[in-house]
């Protein structure tokens, strides 16, 4: 199994119940939706980033953490679109004793119930095209 993976390095989370705790984000390559108030329109393409085997990508996520880091979260683009890559990223990641932190708008619904078994936490991004509800 391969993975596309756009960027990873390491913040404070700045959103939701973790903020302020240092993270290790990996921004996964793809998103179908294309929102016109995206930050990350370089990620959108699937060919975007870069390809990676699954274990490939485990060690790249290994060698990223730093010390003092508190989660992995999984973002994107829209993270689901490699739902079985994230599956496998995140049980690593839970096997190393760190919570993990999914990010998307989890429009479908099989796909993250595939996942959710190795995700502690969800931020589920509702979609909308109108920008009245844009902040």
């Amino acid at each position: 199994m391969k993975t596309r993976i756009f960027e990873i390095f390491t913040s404070i989370e700045g959103e939701g119940i973790l903020y302020g705790t240092k993270t290790l984000f990996v921004r996964l390559a793809g998103c179908p939706y294309s929102c016109f108030y995206c930050d990350t329109l370089d990620a959108l393409p699937l060919d975007s980033g870069k390809e990676y085997s699954i274990t490939e990508a485990c060690n790249l996520i290994d060698t990223s953490l730093q010390d003092n880091t508190y989660k992995v979260n999984f973002t994107g683009g829209e993270p689901l679109i490699q739902y079985e890559a994230v599956y496998e990223l995140a049980k690593h990641v839970k096997a190393r004793g760190l919570p993990t932190y999914l990010e998307s708008a989890c429009f479908d619904s099989k796909k993250f119930l595939y996942v959710l078994p190795s995700i502690d936490f969800v931020k589920i991004e509702f979609k909308t095209i109108d920008s009245e509800f844009i902040d």
